[in-house]
């Protein structure tokens, strides 16, 4: 318990630290500012003005991740020339992102890492990410205010959760680089008249419904394709028919275990995936619940919702953490909902379906080869099962797609045709 404190009490430490740094730096920006504006440097005093602000969200961040509000002591600062005062800048942004931040982050990641912890760290990456490109722009205007040239800027577009500068014409259409919320979170720093181009939300991918339905088809479609393509090939070099047969077997086993292999590793990274973004976005409720909330708020006005009950679903989305991270998750990512899949279910699935699909050239091989009939005979037989099988198989997809049936038969025995008649080309070049 005693170790537990000595952490808490570390991570306060640090905050505190970063709160004081950003604090007083938001209150030298603002000094900074002014004394472009009286120089005639009116972008340079713009870019201290959004640099002012940022530095305020880095404050307000560490607050949250701290758990209360903190007044830090205002230390002196050096204000001269805006040439001057850059200098002091890119120094002052260097230092946090180079030292001050990694050697807070690097303390506090040491040993056991508490709930706050990482927290904590989350804030601190993101202000020592922002502090990064801030160095960066505070660079490009340093070398004209050397010219004693204005910098040359486009309007400047402040992330309200991370503090982030985007320099653009137009509202930014795109995801925050540094803390992954989307464009609107942007706000003008200075005023603008140009048309709003916002890009709201993005799907990031989409899953398609009846997933057992869509594994069973997706399992035969390859099983009866594959084999069927693969009794072409061997026919057409020439192989008797036990040989045949046992290339078949071997190919179904081998093809079914590399489909439920292959089925099982990607449900399993889906479901990690899920639970990582889960969360990520648990610490942000924690360290932003405002800017969070009021993304909730815009994803269900945009639903169509409004007013009181616009309100009321907020408040009972947010009232609860793992209902509130779900909801923000299943709209970032595009999904209708988090449907953890189980590995081994779906592999035992697509194993069974390839095989079931690959009976169809294979049954007839092993029912008929002990019948003294002739290699082709059987070979036909054979074709004339998996034609059919095709077919199914094709029409099965009605169920995923919503397709006409017939269609979507036809549809799989022209791939399957083609798949055998390359294979088969291909197998009468090989010799005996």
């Amino acid at each position: 318990m005693e170790s537990d404190n000595n952490r808490m009490n570390l991570a306060s430490k640090y905050l505190k630290e970063a709160i004081k740094g950003e604090f007083n730096a938001s209150r030298q920006y603002k000094r900074y500012a002014e004394i472009a504006e009286t120089e005639e440097y009116p972008n340079i005093a713009l870019l201290f003005k959004a640099l002012a602000e940022a530095e305020k969200i880095h404050k307000k961040n560490h607050e949250s991740a701290l758990g209360e509000s903190h007044i830090p002591e205002s230390i002196p600062f050096e204000a001269g020339s805006t040439d001057f005062n850059l200098g002091k800048s890119i120094e002052a942004e260097m230092f946090e992102y180079k030292k001050m931040y990694p050697e807070f982050r690097k303390i506090i990641n040491s040993g056991s890492v508490s709930n706050q912890d990482k927290i904590s760290m989350l804030s601190m990456k993101w202000a020592m990410d922002v502090e990064k490109c801030h160095s960066k722009l505070l660079k490009s205007a340093y070398k004209n205010s050397k010219k004693q040239e204005d910098m040359d800027l486009s309007n400047l577009y402040l992330c309200r959760i991370c503090g982030n500068i985007e320099t653009t014409s137009m509202q930014p259409g795109f995801y925050c680089h540094v803390c992954g919320h989307d464009s609107t979170f942007f706000k003008p720093v200075k005023s603008i008249e140009k048309e709003k181009q916002t890009e709201e939300f993005k799907d990031r991918f989409h899953l398609q419904g009846g997933e057992f339905i869509r594994q069973i088809t997706f399992g035969m479609n390859d099983g009866v394709v594959s084999i069927f393509a693969l009794l072409a090939g061997v026919v057409g070099a020439g192989q008797p028919p036990q040989t045949i047969l046992i290339t078949l077997i071997a190919a179904t086993v081998a093809g079914a275990l590399s489909m439920a292999a292959g089925e099982f590793i990607s449900s399993k990274s889906e479901n990690d995936y899920y639970n990582h973004e889960i969360s990520q976005e648990r610490l942000e409720i924690r360290l932003v619940p405002e800017m969070e909330k009021e993304e909730i708020r815009k994803i269900y006005r945009n639903k169509g919702f409004s007013g009181e009950l616009l309100e009321q679903v907020v408040d009972k989305i947010t009232e609860d953490e793992d209902r509130w991270a779900r909801e923000m998750i299943i709209d970032e990512l595009g999904v209708t909902e988090l449907e953890y899949e189980s590995g081994i279910k779906s592999a035992f699935i697509i194993f069974f379906a390839f095989i079931a699909g690959a009976c169809f050239p294979v049954l007839p091989y092993g029912v008929l080869l002990n019948m003294s009939w002739d290699p082709m005979v059987i070979f036909y037989i054979a074709t004339f099962v998996t034609i059919a099988g095709l077919f199914l198989a094709g029409a099965m997809k009605k169920f995923v797609t919503g397709v006409n049936w017939f269609k979507s038969g036809i549809e799989m025995l022209l791939v399957g045709a083609f798949a055998y008649g390359i294979s088969f080309i291909i197998g009468s070049f090989i010799p005996i």
